[in-house]
């Protein structure tokens, strides 16, 4: 790899950039030139770089005199003092790299060296396996500490040099095998967030009703029942709730005291009935989740009261209806009634002018009523798992409606309506019974990004297919195609073709391989897009970037979206032959240490009857990089 330090380098100059971040591991020192990114604001360096460097020299020092934030501590002790080389460090992330028998020993000297440095008000450790809470204990030296997270760390109990932090403000330990928890000490001074989410609490101490300042409360999966939960009335602050994953059975009642709330998550609480709880005085109230609590069995209309609620999730809480009065809840965006026992649409959902999102899938309905189509604004409607057989014409007045699905219902055919609907982008209608699918659905919804056919009767897919000239996604597995339309290769904008479980017979189409063959081009291009990206792993926001052959202004070596999306997963089930056989394929980035990949890999799978299926899958092996600062301990 080049050093940075080539004639490219002095394009360094009129970088702006707020993080750098560098993986390279062959520099001999720091270049010079980083003295000119004046707004440089976040250094990050891998954990063996900052001790194979054999000089820092005067570009080290100059961040270390106030450019730099934030640091990548190595996974041994810095052989060099932190508070003195970065005085102005804001943020420091330790990761555990899965050693157990000295994480520990490594997390006491670093606290150590860290609670010398006067700015730092991010802490995050993670994920520390043996017992992390005799080392925690030198928390207690970071006095101005403003966020602190422990999630993942095994805590045998909570670390009493936390409880003193007295300007700590974020305190997450989630997942961390906690049980007990019986004081907050300092805390209860100016924390606002706390998140205890994911450990196994029977009970909360008495003097979280103390934490006045308090805007965000996370205990959910935990051990808690309505009984042992602290009086919550004095949290005047509270705007987040997530009670989740309890087995509550009730709400407490002094939920209808927080005033000020403006979330509630009771998710799979196991509830028998809301009635006890004045909902109504929560006038504040946005989004609330009673998702899972199947022995609900119905909606109480004092939810109806709550005239700023926009998101509200009922599903698999048992209903067979909503109250008449839910018609005057327009305020709502998202309503939620997947998997409940409803046999008809409620037609309170006519009144919902301002309804975005629907979800009735996995009920028992059996057709969709016309009055649906005043809830004109529309944009997403799942009613999958039904027993549908149609739609009604006055469907198509929804002309705002991109997503649909109507997987998992008894549709023979294509319902006529859905050709009008021409802003659809996303169309599921697998699982059904469809013998064709009309041509008027391809010339007409020219949007179409996602359409799965998977799972019906097709016995030929129509030459007018190629009108979805936007089309990504084509999913028409395991139905009865013998053959592919020629009106495939010019597909261009197609990325993942699923074929499996169809009568495909050799040779392939010429038309077909055409495709083929261009898709596995843009598959290689985005592997090697990704593969530059995550290993050579620099970038430049806003300015220059550093590449494989130098320093290239205007340049980005951050994949796009596409580019990312398609090297997360691009799956492509093709149609076989002898002598086009993908089994071998391999397009891979090699790289050492754990560094990030980008792979596809192909994988020959036996069909029914004399086709094959081969599945090609591009991806990365490998952690994320991730902006800011983090450790390996």
């Amino acid at each position: 790899m080049p050093s940075l330090r080539m004639k490219h380098s002095s394009l360094w100059c009129s970088a702006s950039a707020e993080q750098l971040g560098r993986r390279c591991l062959d520099l001999d020192s720091l270049p010079s030139e980083i003295l000119q990114l004046i707004f440089l604001d976040t250094l990050t360096t891998d954990a063996l770089a900052v001790q194979r460097l054999r000089s820092v020299g005067r570009a080290w020092n100059a961040l270390a005199c106030g450019l730099v934030s934030g640091l990548k501590i190595p996974p041994t002790p810095a052989p060099f003092d932190l508070a003195l080389r970065f005085p102005n460090t804001k943020m420091v992330v330790i990761k555990s790299s899965g050693n157990q028998v000295s994480s520990s020993v490594k997390l006491t000297t670093l606290l150590a060296q860290l609670s010398a440095l006067p700015a730092l008000a991010l802490l995050s450790v993670h994920g520390i396996h043996s017992d992390a809470t005799l080392a925690l204990a030198h928390l207690s030296r970071l006095s101005r500490l403003k966020s602190l997270d422990l999630s993942r760390c095994e805590l045998s109990e909570f670390p009493a040099g936390v409880l003193e932090l007295s300007e700590l403000e974020t305190l997450r330990a989630a997942e961390c095998g906690l049980s007990h928890l019986s004081d907050l000490g300092s805390l209860v001074s100016g924390l606002r967030c706390l998140d205890l989410s994911g450990n196994r609490l029977t009970a909360l101490p008495d003097t979280i009703s103390k934490l006045s300042r308090l805007t965000a409360l996370n205990v959910s999966n935990n051990k808690l029942s309505h009984e042992v939960l602290p009086r919550l009335e004095a949290l005047r602050e509270l705007a987040e709730l997530d009670i989740s994953g309890n087995s509550l059975e009730l709400l407490p009642a002094s939920l209808a005291q927080l005033t000020a709330l403006t979330r509630l998550d009771a998710t799979d609480c196991d509830l028998t009935s809301i009635e006890g709880v004045e909902l109504d005085r929560l006038t504040g109230l946005r989004q609330l989740n009673l998702s899972g609590n199947w022995r609900l069995g119905h909606c109480t209309s004092a939810i109806v009261a709550l005239t700023q609620l926009t998101q509200l999730d009922v599903s698999g809480c048992g209903l067979v209806g909503l109250p008449a009065a839910f018609g005057l809840a327009t305020q709502l965006l998202q309503l939620h009634l997947s998997a409940n026992e409803l046999q008809q649409v409620p037609e309170c959902v006519s009144g919902m002018t301002q309804l975005r999102a629907l979800n009735l899938d996995f009920n028992s309905l059996k057709e969709v009523p016309s009055f649906l189509s005043l809830a004109t604004a529309l944009s997403s409607l799942d009613v999958s798992g039904n027993s549908l057989t149609d739609l009604p014409a006055a469907m198509s007045a929804l002309t705002g409606l991109r997503h649909l699905s109507l997987a998992s219902n008894a549709l023979a055919q294509v319902p006529d309506c859905i050709a009008t609907i021409t802003s659809l982008q996303e169309l599921d209608l697998s699982s059904n019974r469809l013998a064709a699918l009309p041509c008027s659905v391809c010339s007409s919804l020219t949007s179409l990004d996602f359409l799965s056919l998977a799972g019906n009767c097709l016995t030929r897919l129509p030459p007018e297919i190629s009108c979805l000239g936007r089309l990504a996604w084509l999913d028409v597995a395991d139905n009865r195609l013998t053959g592919l339309p020629a009106a495939l290769a010019s597909m261009e904008a197609l990325q993942v073709l699923k074929l499996r479980g169809n009568c495909l017979m050799s040779p392939r189409p010429m038309a077909f391989k055409r495709w083929a063959t261009r898709l596995r081009s843009r598959a290689a291009a985005a592997a090697a897009a990704t593969k530059h990206a995550y290993i050579w792993g620099v970038s430049l926001l806003g300015g220059p970037s550093v590449s494989g052959t130098g320093v290239s202004a205007g340049a980005s070596t951050t994949p796009s979206p596409s580019d990312r999306a398609r090297a997360a997963a691009l799956v492509t089930d093709l149609a076989s032959d002898e002598e086009d056989d993908y089994s071998d394929t391999d397009i891979d980035g090699d790289s050492e240490d754990g560094d990030d990949q980008a792979m596809a890999e192909a994988e020959a799978n036996g069909a029914d009857g004399d086709g094959y299926g081969v599945e090609m899958e591009l991806g990365r092996d490998g952690d994320e990089v991730e902006d800011g600062v983090a450790a390996d301990v």
